[in-house]
Formats: C-alpha cells, structure tokens, sequence
C-alpha cells in the first residue's frame, strides 16, 4: 500500500508502507531538502537507491540497513564524476575520478581522497603514476608529459622533492636532489650532446 507520511521534523515519505513501516519502494525527503529515491526494508533504506543533495550532487549505490555499502557512482554538480568503493560514506578503496576538465584519476582512495597508488591521465595529454597521500603526488613517481619532457622520483605535496630525474623534450636531463619542485642541492646536468656538468644548485641555480 502506498502512503504518504509527514514527520514532525519537516521531513516527509511517500511510497510503500506494510504494517506503518517504510517497505518497498518509495522517495523520503529531508527537511533541508535532500531527497532518497529507492528501495526499503523495515523503516531503513535498503538496496539500490539515488540520494538527490541540495547542492546538486547525485549520489547512486546500495543501503544496507541504512548504510551506504559497496559501490558508487557519484555525481558531482560541477560534472566531476566519482565511481568505486565507498566506506563510512567517503570514497575510500578502488575507484574511478573523473574530473570535468577530462582528467582521469584511476587507483587507490582513502578517507576521500586520493591516497596510495594511482594513475592520473591528463586531458592535454601525459600522465603521472606513483604514489599519493591526501590528494596530492606524493613519494615515489613518474610523470610523462606526453610532449618528450617528463620527470621521475621523489614528490611532495604535487612537487618534485628528494631524488628525481627531469628529462627535456631536447634529449637533456637533469639528475640529482630536488625541494619545492626545484633543482636543490647536488646534482648532474646531462647535455644533449653528452657532456656534463656536476655541481650543487640552489632554487634551480646552479651555485658551484
């Protein structure tokens, strides 16, 4: 039997209803305005459903017992897509990040962000592969820039940082000690006709 309910706080269901209970299909939306559109069991969402935010995110996956279980696709306002693992309601696991600029991010997530090993595919071209903690390239990595330029080794927070090898597009590298994504401390400049130069840089000069 289908009803319509309105809860003392604002919030209010229609759908389903066996003995008063939420049972089958049915939409309940919030009092601030969010909405769940999908399946229940015994008063709780249960099973395949869509939570509609009031920013305009979407989010569809599975309840079980009220829990947001197993696998999601998320749906963002701005058109960012997310589709994987979820866990206490963050992304968290293996998934898929879709950004709406074309970039792809594909690998592992904690907490809700990009956290262990994954792959970033840039729409321009290139990619990076390596490790992440919180979001950002972090440890160790390779970055191809799709153009003959590209770098590999340590980063920190999104910037080269620790061991690295940068190649040029022109067949020179650079290979030696990194900080704040520049060239810092000892190092080997490799030229493009084989020579070489050693010394110590400093913000990317080179001080002796």
């Amino acid at each position: 039997m289908e009803k319509v309910i309105n809860y003392p706080n604002g919030d209010s269901y229609t759908g389903q209803v066996v003995d008063n209970k939420k049972e089958g299909i049915g939409a309940y939306t919030y009092q601030g305005g969010a909405r769940y559109e999908g399946q229940f069991h015994a008063d709780h969402r249960h099973g395949r459903g869509i939570y509609y935010f009031t920013n305009g995110d979407v989010m569809m996956g599975t309840w079980v017992d009220d829990v947001l279980q197993g696998k999601i696709v998320y749906r963002f306002a701005n058109k960012d897509q997310y589709e994987g693992d979820v866990q206490n309601n963050q992304f968290h696991g293996k998934g898929i990040y879709r950004y709406h600029n074309g970039n792809i991010y594909q690998g592992d997530f904690q907490n809700g962000h990009q956290h262990g090993k994954g792959m970033l595919i840039y729409a321009e071209g290139g990619r990076y592969m390596g490790d992440w903690i919180n979001g950002k390239r972090d440890g160790q990595g390779v970055l191809n820039c799709g153009d003959g330029n590209g770098y590999e080794g340590g980063w920190q927070k999104d910037q080269r940082h620790g061991r690295g090898r940068q190649i040029f597009a022109n067949g020179e590298q650079f290979v030696g000690e990194w900080k704040n994504n520049q060239k810092h401390g000892k190092g080997i400049y490799l030229f493009a006709d084989g020579t070489r130069e050693e010394g110590v840089w400093e913000k990317n000069q080179k001080v002796d």
